[in-house]
C-alpha cells in the first residue's frame, strides 16, 4: 500500500528522532524560530503566558523568566 511506519522510541538509538533545534533557520528568521521553540517549551499547552485574574502574577513572571533564559 506504500505506507511508511516510523518507530519513535526516545530511549533507542535505532528509532526515529526529532531535534527541534535543527529546524532553526540560520537567516533572518533565526530569532523568531528560537522564540517559537522557547514558547513551546515554556507553554506546551498553548494557553498563553498572560495570567488570568485568578492566577498569581508570580506564575506569569516565572514563565516569562524561563522564556528569557531559553532565548
Amino acid at each position: 500500500m506504500g505506507q511508511r511506519v516510523v518507530k519513535f522510541d526516545p530511549t533507542s538509538a535505532d528509532s526515529a528522532r526529532f531535534n527541534p533545534l535543527q529546524e532553526i533557520r540560520l537567516d533572518a528568521n533565526l530569532i523568531k524560530d528560537v522564540q517559537n521553540i522557547a514558547t513551546m517549551i515554556v507553554d506546551p499547552d498553548g494557553k498563553g503566558l498572560n495570567p488570568t485574574p485568578r492566577e498569581s502574577p508570580r506564575f506569569s513572571h516565572g514563565e516569562e523568566s524561563g522564556k528569557l533564559v531559553l532565548t
